[in-house]
């Protein structure tokens, strides 16, 4: 569903990006996982 939604989404730089066993709040359940990812699409902008 998430792929679906994003898929949709009109923006000049998009990602998708999956987190392997995270749960609904992906920041805490997989912290280190979720900093790379955000840390990667920083240095890409």
């Amino acid at each position: 569903m998430a792929k679906q939604f994003f898929l949709h989404i009109e923006a000049p730089l998009k990602r998708f990006c999956s987190v392997p066993d995270a749960g609904h709040v992906t920041m805490l359940d997989q912290k280190e996982k979720f900093n790379d990812v955000i840390l990667d699409i920083l240095e890409q902008i």
